[in-house]
């Protein structure tokens, strides 16, 4: 507080006084006079002024508040909140806020930020291999297979692994609830009558088809989850077990048999770009070449045999002798 005075000189002096009393020379004649600070006057401390690290630190722990981009200004809160309690800067409780709001934000925040974008990639991925056919390199046979030599009709198998790979059908991924509610209904209509030929595979679509609309990786109702795997796993053991006929009958020599057990397999599977339809024809065209270049089965008339005890005459009669 600022006081006037005069001193015996007459000399007017102007001097700041506390909360104490003072000397002051007076320039003029050199006297020394003390001055007390007026009676009743209040005096209030004087407040230190906030350091502009301890502001910074706040701010960047406030920014760490933000998912993801929040790890970048998390640290440097944490380093220069650190700093400004270890000098004893002015400042220290926004020092102090700052490094507790960038820990918190580590913790909390960001860390669960980054698990949940981990488990969100795995279900997709997830999705993705569950949807996505695997169709394994049939045989295709596109020419005509010469009937003298049979190693050449030979058609390969799809032995268990590419079987279940085949029924793994899978669409691309987006959501259409319309769509999604029309092929569940489809594929629960299917599943009531899937001893029809086919109708195990097309259930398979529907739900197939339903579940990448959905844009899921699961049935809402776990009941039409258990009808897809039943159905699945029926599917497969049926293939697999046509297989095995077929390939009983072909060791028979019953060529006719095992074609039309091929046949039943590419009805059980009607999709003409499906494995194992492909492979089911290729089958059949190896069963038709195979059984046209059988023994005794050129397409002329039937051989007769001769009765019993008897033989052929010349002109063609059975001679009884």
């Amino acid at each position: 507080m600022q006081v006037m005075l005069t001193c015996e000189c007459g000399q007017g002096l102007r001097t700041d006084v506390g909360q104490t009393a003072i000397c002051v020379q007076c320039p003029s004649c050199g006297n020394s006079i003390t001055v007390w600070p007026p009676a009743g006057a209040a005096y209030a401390p004087a407040q230190p002024k906030v350091s502009a690290n301890a502001v910074v630190a706040l701010v960047l722990g406030l920014c760490a508040l933000v998912p993801i981009a929040g790890i970048l200004t998390a640290l440097p809160a944490i380093v220069v909140g650190i700093i400004v309690l270890r000098r004893k800067r002015p400042g220290r409780g926004f020092a102090l806020a700052g490094v507790c709001t960038a820990v918190g934000s580590l913790l909390t925040i960001q860390v669960g930020t980054v698990l949940y974008a981990i488990m969100i990639y795995t279900m997709f991925t997830q999705t993705m291999a569950n949807l996505t056919m695997r169709m394994p390199g049939p045989v295709l046979v596109s020419q005509p297979i010469a009937v003298n030599m049979p190693d050449e009709c030979a058609t390969d198998r799809l032995d268990a692994d590419e079987v279940a790979d085949a029924l793994l059908l899978g669409f691309d991924v987006y959501e259409d609830a319309n769509a999604a509610s029309a092929a569940l209904a489809k594929a629960r209509l299917l599943y009531d009558s899937r001893e029809l030929p086919g109708h195990r595979f097309e259930c398979l679509r529907q739900y197939s088809l339903h579940l990448a609309r959905r844009g899921r990786s699961n049935f809402a109702d776990p009941s039409d989850g258990q009808k897809y795997g039943w159905t699945y796993d029926e599917l497969t053991e049926l293939v697999l077990e046509k297989y095995d006929l077929a390939g009983q009958l072909e060791a028979d020599g019953d060529w006719a048999g095992a074609m039309k057990v091929y046949e039943s397999i590419a009805a059980e599977v009607p999709a003409a770009e499906n494995a194992i339809h492909v492979n089911a024809l290729a089958g059949v065209m190896k069963c038709e070449i195979m059984a046209s270049d059988a023994p005794g089965a050129s397409p002329g008339e039937p051989e007769m045999l001769p009765p019993a005890g008897g033989t052929f005459s010349p002109s063609g009669e059975p001679a009884i002798e």
